[in-house]
């Protein structure tokens, strides 16, 4: 059996959250009798089982001492049937009675707020990153990321930035959040993210549901990250982008925390939010005003910050006056070191940084703060900011001032900076590379070759090499040889403890020591990163019925839509022949409807581009009882990512009622 302090150091778990995972354990053992040795054996599946069912933390009810809640539980039974080929209530004795698989499950980074995440604009950004304590880190590549005019990375970078990050134990995301043209689609995504695939990249971030459905069909198994330019505003994105095989949502920056906690009883999908850095005036996938004003698009990477802009502000044909510019739509930062427990508690998983265009000195000065917060909330002890970091966070950046977003507030003037003055102190935040420590046998006969171990987490590799001599004359010291293994250089790894075992008067060539320190090196490294590979995937075809609709001929007899947002335009083009459809906001569906322009014309309803909360009751008494329930065929169309989806869900409820009252009627 494999003692668990070896099982724990395998998975990289961090004392404060192998601390945690063991008081849930004890007072499991406190409060039964025993925990079966089957336990010791099956927890390991039942962790694998967890991640592999995509089993919310946010499941379980931490504070409760007995380590889940009902959800938790019915969750659990769910996943231990799955293993053991068993009913869900014939495991009920097996979860009630204690078994530490979820003391381990807590303790192997499963918990809500278990993740630090941080932005990198370049390597060394990544280097800051990871050497602050992240959890994981987003990064863009040469493609498709919603900051084109970041550093980015190239090809080599990013796959050596996947390999160091599993070789520290931590993640790297990928962004893919742009809006892609058919032919980048068709021709370029592939080849763009294979060779990432295939070194172990953890999960791509993704706006476009066409990216996100490719995706999904020629790389299965990577895991994709619904991104806040998806705008997701509530349960029912949640639970429709779990239909379709996302793992994570980033939320709308919008949310307050109770909508927050609301998607999260609603999905066990992971949720993401952002914890500090800038805002965007609007909501995030939604703003043209880049595009419009110089034609560069945000959704395509390439935002020019008109909301940082100075403007003109006229009311009542009065103008404002004052000593400097206006920026009128520039937004303060966020920083939520204060809220950071509430944030947590509303079932957020992953905390997120803003700024991969900011200097590798603002990534590792953050993130440490963050660390230092996260690990004191994990920790149980009392949470308190100091005053100190508050100002330490607004000397490495302000725009006049923070604010906590709209976790706790709808909107409000405090929020705004009015100014576009970037503002840094004299600081300069230490910037760590960590190293992973390793534990070494170096073993020199004469007549052998020289033996050297090396274990690391758990892996064990062995190099051997050259040939170790006699000494004729003066032997060779242990103080040289250990000066000599000890040159580990620029590699991230560093001696925990090495023993040198040197039998009978010997001589080694240094170039024979170096050359079987740099073997055993690389194959640690490829250990520690090899099962984190993936095997070549092949291409999946599009479909034919899709590649026939787009190199469809165009006739004489293409359908005409148009959309209506205003009640005007509509009563205009109503009168107009050709027309095959009509696009109506709700107000004027209400006024311009008929049983006749249904029976003539497709009418669709476009719904608000952002709804938050329950339908208007007017909207659902109209489709319950009045003629729309009727004669209307109920086509709608909005933003897939968000509001449309709760449009859909309550009309489809909304048919089923309209459906007993025609039955009543007649």
């Amino acid at each position: 059996m494999i003692p668990m302090n070896t099982i724990y150091n395998e998975m990289g778990i961090r004392e404060t959250v192998l601390s945690f995972g063991k008081n849930i354990e004890k007072n499991l053992k406190d409060r039964f009798e025993k925990i079966d040795e089957i336990a010791e054996y099956n927890q390991l599946k039942v962790i694998k089982a967890m991640q592999d069912n995509r089993v919310s933390a946010g499941c379980f009810n931490y504070a409760s001492g007995y380590g889940y809640d009902d959800q938790g539980r019915d969750t659990l039974e769910k996943v231990y049937a799955s293993i053991f080929h068993t009913e869900s209530a014939l495991v009920r004795p097996q979860i009630t009675c204690g078994t530490h698989a979820l003391s381990l499950a807590l303790a192997a980074n499963l918990r809500p707020g278990d993740e630090l995440l941080a932005p990198a604009g370049s390597y060394e950004g990544f280097e800051a990153a990871i050497g602050a304590g992240a959890d994981a880190v987003y990064v863009g590549g040469a493609a498709f990321g919603a900051r084109a005019y970041a550093k980015n990375f190239g090809e080599e970078e990013l796959l050596r930035a996947i390999d160091t990050a599993h070789i520290h134990g931590r993640k790297l995301y990928l962004t893919v959040n742009t809006l892609l043209k058919n032919r980048e689609l068709s021709e370029q995504l592939y080849d763009y993210l294979l060779p990432y695939y295939k070194e172990g990249l953890d999960a791509v971030i993704v706006q476009d549901l066409g990216v996100f459905s490719f995706i999904r069909r020629n790389f299965p198994d990577l895991d994709i990250h619904a991104s806040t330019q998806m705008t997701v505003t509530g349960p029912e994105g949640m639970r429709f982008l779990e239909e379709k095989g996302a793992t994570r949502v980033v939320p709308a920056r919008e949310l307050s925390l109770e909508e927050i906690s609301a998607m999260h009883k609603a999905s066990p999908l992971e949720i993401e939010t952002f914890i500090h850095g800038a805002l965007c005036y609007s909501y995030s996938g939604q703003c043209l005003m880049s595009s419009i004003f110089g034609g560069r698009s945000g959704n395509r990477g390439r935002c020019a910050q008109p909301c940082r802009l100075p403007y003109s502000v006229t009311m009542d044909h009065r103008k404002y006056k004052g000593d400097k510019d206006f920026c009128a739509l520039s937004l303060k930062d966020i920083c939520t070191l204060d809220i950071l427990p509430d944030i947590l508690e509303a079932g957020v998983m992953s905390l997120k940084i803003e700024g991969r265009m900011k200097q590798p000195a603002y990534t590792a000065g953050v993130t440490a703060v963050y660390r230092k917060y996260l690990d004191m909330y994990l920790s149980g002890k009392e949470y308190h900011v100091q005053e100190n970091d508050r100002k330490y966070l607004l000397e490495l950046f302000s725009r006049g001032g923070s604010c906590k977003g709209y976790y706790d507030m709808y909107r409000g003037p405090e929020m705004m900076a009015f100014a576009n003055e970037k503002k840094s102190g004299n600081i300069q935040p230490e910037i760590r590379k960590i190293k992973e420590k390793i534990h070494g046998n170096l073993i020199l006969s004469p007549e052998s070759p020289v033996i050297l171990e090396i274990t690391c987490k758990g892996q064990t590799v062995t190099a051997m090499g050259g040939e170790v001599q006699f000494a004729k004359n003066q032997p060779m010291e242990e103080q040289r040889i250990r000066q000599q293994m000890e040159k580990l250089g620029n590699t991230d790894f560093q001696w925990e403890d090495l023993n040198i075992e040197i039998n009978g008067r010997i001589f080694v060539p240094v170039k024979v020591l170096n050359e079987v320190r740099r073997d055993a090196l690389s194959q640690l490294r490829e250990a520690l990163i090899g099962c984190q590979k993936r095997a070549q995937v092949t291409k999946q075809p599009t479909k034919s019925k899709d590649q026939a609709a787009c190199h469809r001929r165009v006739t004489d007899s293409l359908p005409v839509y148009v959309s209506c947002e205003r009640s005007d335009t509509a009563e205009v083009l109503l009168n107009e022949p050709g027309i095959t459809g009509f696009y109506f906001p709700f107000d004027t569906m209400e006024k311009y409807f008929s049983p006749e322009l249904a029976a003539s014309s497709e009418l669709y309803l476009s719904t608000p581009h952002i709804h938050r909360g329950e339908i208007p009751e007017k909207w659902l008494h109209a489709w319950l009882f009045g003629d729309f329930c009727l004669a209307w065929k109920m086509p709608f169309e909005g933003n897939v990512g968000g509001n449309c989806l709760c449009f859909r869900e309550s009309f489809l409820k909304c048919k089923s009622r309209c459906k007993s009252k025609r039955e009543q009627r007649e």
